[in-house]
């Protein structure tokens, strides 16, 4: 960061000038660029401390937000916590030097980092030599560093502010799985902005009261509401509680009319939710204690069975069956078509978002072909082993992972 002194007879030193002054600014575009990169305090002083290193004369650098300067378990010497304290006291550039070298040519080097709210850090850095802090580049240069550095510290606290206000959000509407006997069920939303956190997509499950023909129902529904922000979040609550409660009052009737009904009501609230959406009941016979799947689409990839040998099955819908995308009564004001599948002991059922399966650069096809191997390989491990390789090995950031997992028991 010390550039030689320029002389106006000696070219060699003009040259060497100029090279230090091309460094030092190309270092300052880096530091720039990286930290206008980071999403966290703690990305934030990662690439602090690799950008500082590479500065010759410097012996390594820390972030020091507060306050966390006090006791640190790094720096335990009152020395170093006294020069924190001052530099935080003051906002002003404070030198230390070392114990060991009384001659004060190394040390450390206290730079503020304040933003408009007041002291945001306090950026500490070793030097071999102690910078001239009377030079004005040098106090220029410094004083650019802990700019760059409060900008990417609000930002961050920013982020996760937001991120904290979020995924409250998010937990609320995304209520836990209901405990149902012989059933295992688990699930997992990832979303599509790691700024945001939350978005459209959704998953839920309820207990339905028995009827004449089962003794257990359980409706399970995976929608995506058009969106991927905070907006998107709250038409997503407000879709998932209406179609919980369609699915509730309308407990007499299968899921295409529960679905129908969902409709009408978003329609006469007025709640302007549109996108896709499966609504399914597994139901166990009274007589046979068997189970069976009824489901109906609004545009949605249909459901994935994989059965306890490991065979997986794709339910492949026809046009009518898959059905048109909610939200567009105006145009579609059809009656919602229900499917029916008997289901083995021991199958596993997914029920899951396009999220999961529609990626840039890759056909539908082969993600298709990827998540049957997921359910052939880890169905035997449960439900939660299936959905959590989902969130780990699927999605690219543009869209948001929602599966569901349902295992019945292996003995009827």
């Amino acid at each position: 960061m010390t550039a030689p002194t320029s002389s106006s007879t000696d070219t060699q030193d003009d040259a060497a000038f100029l090279r230090s002054e091309l460094q030092a600014t190309r270092w300052m575009l880096d530091l720039a660029t990286s930290l206008n990169e980071t999403r966290s305090e703690q990305g934030i002083r990662s690439r602090l401390k690799r950008l500082m290193a590479q500065v010759e004369g410097s012996t390594g650098a820390d972030l020091h937000v507060p306050p966390a300067w006090h006791g640190s378990p790094d720096h335990p010497d009152h020395s170093f916590t006294s020069a924190l304290e001052r530099c935080g006291a003051s906002s002003s550039l404070v030198w230390q030097p070392s114990d060991t070298t009384p001659d004060d040519t190394s040390g450390t080097l206290f730079v503020p980092v304040v933003g408009p709210t007041g002291l945001l850090a306090i950026l500490s850095w070793g030097w071999r030599r102690r910078p001239d802090l009377e030079d004005p580049s040098q106090t220029a240069r410094f004083a650019a560093i802990a700019r760059h550095v409060a900008a990417s510290l609000e930002r961050a606290q920013l982020l996760e502010r937001r991120t904290g206000i979020a995924m409250g959000l998010q937990s609320a509407m995304l209520t836990p799985l209901p405990r149902v006997p012989g059933l295992e069920l688990a699930a997992c939303y990832v979303p599509a902005s790691d700024d945001e956190w939350v978005g459209g997509d959704w998953y839920d499950a309820v207990v339905l009261p028995a009827d004449d023909r089962h003794d257990l129902r359980v409706a399970v529904t995976v929608g995506d509401v058009m969106g991927h922000d905070l907006p998107a979040a709250a038409m997503m609550g407000q879709a998932r509680a209406l179609l919980r409660q369609a699915a509730q009052q309308h407990a007499d009737h299968g899921p295409a009319l529960m679905f129908e009904r969902f409709e009408e009501t978003c329609t006469e609230l007025g709640v302007a939710a549109s996108g896709s959406a499966v609504l399914a009941c597994l139901e166990r016979s009274r007589t046979t204690g068997g189970w069976s799947l009824r489901w109906t689409s609004a545009g949605h990839p249909p459901p994935i069975v994989v059965d306890a040998h490991g065979t997986v099955r794709r339910l492949e819908l026809t046009a009518e069956a898959q059905g048109m995308l909610f939200g567009y009564r105006d145009v579609f004001d059809g009656a919602r078509v229900e499917s029916h599948l008997a289901l083995q002991p021991g199958a596993t059922v997914l029920f899951y978002s396009d999220g999961v399966i529609e990626m840039p650069g890759l056909t539908l096809e082969s993600q298709m072909d990827e998540l049957g191997d997921v359910l052939e390989s880890e169905h035997h491990r449960g439900p939660q082993a299936v959905v959590d390789s989902i969130s780990m090995n699927f999605g690219t950031g543009y869209d948001d992972i929602v599966a569901l997992a349902v295992r019945l028991p292996a003995d009827a």
